[in-house]
């Protein structure tokens, strides 16, 4: 919650477990909640400790017990004790899901696996996450679908293709929305 331009956080009571002092805040995951203090950005615990202390210039949340940071406009992931394991190589960086992440060099988007590997190699225009095995892929001006493999499961025929949920997602032809 803000109060001040300063964020801190409320338990079930209302009341603060943990006192407005960043400069911004998201919400716990895997544990840690992502933090801003002053241009930083950093982790804190339940207790509102210091898991990894704020040194990242862009951070995201906890995903798979890893996360996506950027120092000095280069991306990374680090551990939930803020070692790398993954190193500052890539432009820019989505979270982990179902095991793969988006990564983007050289003005192209992949996924790589949790050594930073690309399990699929940079080629696509713009991505999403996986889910239910399947991940939204722009190629040229349409999106489709890939597997974990990188193989279409269905061809870019899409203006927009958003990720699977309860089985089905959302796509948009020629201004038709529907669901596939």
């Amino acid at each position: 919650v803000e109060v001040n331009g300063k964020w801190g956080y409320i338990g079930s009571k209302c009341e603060f477990v943990i006192n407005p002092q960043y400069t911004n805040a998201r919400d716990f995951s895997g544990g840690l909640a992502l933090i801003k203090v002053k241009d930083q950005w950093g982790y804190i615990d339940a207790a509102g400790k210091n898991a990894i202390a704020p040194q990242f210039d862009e951070a995201k949340s906890l995903s798979g017990n890893l996360a996506a940071v950027k120092v000095e406009n280069k991306y990374g992931y680090v551990d939930i004790k803020g070692e790398y394991v993954v190193n500052l190589l890539f432009d820019d960086a989505m979270d982990f899901s179902e095991g793969l992440a988006a990564a983007k060099s050289g003005g192209k988007w992949g996924y790589v696996n949790k050594t930073g590997n690309y399990a699929i190699p940079p080629q696509f225009k713009d991505v999403s996450g996986f889910s239910a095995g399947l991940a939204g892929v722009k190629s040229d001006s349409k999106w489709g679908y890939i597997d974990q493999r990188g193989k279409y499961v269905v061809n870019p025929l899409f203006d927009e293709a958003n990720r699977f949920s309860g089985g089905l997602a959302r796509v948009k032809i020629s201004g038709d929305i529907g669901y596939i």
